[in-house]
């Protein structure tokens, strides 16, 4: 019986919030909405404790994932769920006022929104969101060219129609609220979830990937010690992300002698380029280096030329997709490989062109890269997924080095 629905907006946020699940061996599985989709029937998945529905909300008219996540709710109400959990991102982008006012009018009883992530050094104080210790909208996601984070104090990120309080201020009335929290340190998060399960008999959560560690281990779901090796002979990286920290992590990478090539305009937007010889040969470079190293990188690189011109939702959706395709070709060509993507439109992008797909996150290489396990009619193997505004320099390396496909140099 499944006793909580999980909401992410994005197909990496469905992963990074789902493992902590999962990596407890609670039984959950990942559902996708298709695109131009609205209904996911969630009674095909009811085997489930936990339901991970990626809605792909995350770009679309706040209107538009309003509805879809009213009804996503009120059909989880009338199976008799217990449990909500709508996950946000731990940078507050995305559609977080339509999302959780969906959330406040199906639940008729209050949202408890807590959105820090202090692993990743992420806080909430007085209302306001801290990343490594700056505001959010001073941070580099206030300066994204395409959707930059505009607010740092929380409760204006909602339309005034929408009752929100902190914590703090909270008084004794009928009316239901998004209550939001401050946090700090995890054991903020814990004793918080504590009181709210414990003591107030709660049901509607909201919150990132920090919360869901600690909600997992208090919400009534049965526990069983759970281990898969992850074994791959090669990794092939694709990065469709062209936030400033991802660019940081792919020099290092390449800096320390790991083949990284930077796609052109033409090879990131048009899928039919990898039907000419020039796209086969990419392709065949891809899979000799892959053979000859275990390892290679390609990235969608910056934005430049004719498409930097393009609608930039026409241009996520072309740029996706042709990655996408890349490696579907790639995957699908060569054995025993572990794919590791950036960023979350290019990994969705992926997923949806393979058929029939079970997808199964099973345990995190480093805070907020997750692995998980993708069953198909014809193959399984192995996915990375990390969004890309976060993590060390080093981080893909320390991934690689991890899964064992790329070895530090010897020392002469």
């Amino acid at each position: 019986m499944t006793k909580l629905l999980l909401i992410a907006d994005d197909f990496t946020g469905a992963l990074d919030t789902g493992v902590h699940f999962v990596k407890k061996g609670i039984k959950s599985e990942v559902v996708v909405r298709k695109q131009n989709r609205n209904f996911v029937d969630l009674t095909r998945y009811l085997e489930n404790e936990v339901i991970i529905v990626d809605t792909e909300t995350r770009h679309i008219k706040p209107e538009e994932a309003f509805k879809i996540i009213c009804e996503l709710l009120v059909q989880a109400r009338e199976l008799n769920i217990p449990y909500f959990f709508k996950k946000t991102d731990s940078a507050l982008r995305g559609n977080i006022s339509s999302e959780l006012g969906a959330m406040l009018q199906v639940a008729q009883e209050d949202v408890h929104f807590i959105p820090a992530y202090p692993k990743m050094n992420r806080y909430t104080m007085n209302g306001v969101h801290y990343i490594d210790g700056i505001e959010v909208n001073k941070s580099v996601f206030g300066k994204d060219p395409f959707e930059p984070v505009t607010e740092s104090y929380i409760p204006k990120m909602f339309d005034a129609d929408i009752c929100v309080k902190l914590h703090k201020n909270v008084t004794e009335d009928k009316a239901s609220h998004v209550i939001i929290y401050d946090a700090r340190t995890d054991r903020d998060i814990e004793n918080i979830v504590i009181d709210l399960i414990l003591n107030e008999d709660a049901h509607y959560f909201a919150g990132c990937a920090g919360l869901a560690e600690t909600i997992s281990d208090y919400l009534p779901l049965s526990k069983k010690s759970a281990t898969i090796a992850v074994q791959g002979d090669s990794t092939f990286v694709l990065s469709g992300s062209l936030n400033d920290i991802t660019q940081l992590q792919l020099k290092y990478a390449e800096d320390v002698g790991i083949y990284h090539y930077k796609l052109t305009d033409e090879e990131k937007s048009d899928i039919s380029y990898y039907k000419t010889n020039q796209g086969k040969r990419l392709l065949d470079e891809i899979k000799d280096k892959l053979s000859q190293s275990g390892n290679a990188i390609v990235s969608a690189g910056e934005m430049g030329g004719s498409i930097q011109k393009v609608d930039y939702s026409l241009n996520r959706e072309k740029v996706g997709s042709t990655l996408g395709h890349l490696a579907l070709q790639i995957v699908q060509n060569v054995t025993g490989i572990n794919l590791f993507v950036i960023g979350g439109d290019t990994a969705v992008s992926f997923i949806t062109q393979l058929k029939n797909t079970r997808i199964t996150p099973i345990s995190l290489v480093e805070e907020g890269v997750v692995i998980s396990l993708i069953e198909t009619d014809h193959n399984q193997f192995y996915l990375i997924t990390k969004s890309g505004g976060f993590g060390e320099p080093d981080l893909i390396v320390k991934v690689l080095l991890r899964l064992g496909t790329w070895k530090l140099p010897q020392k002469t």
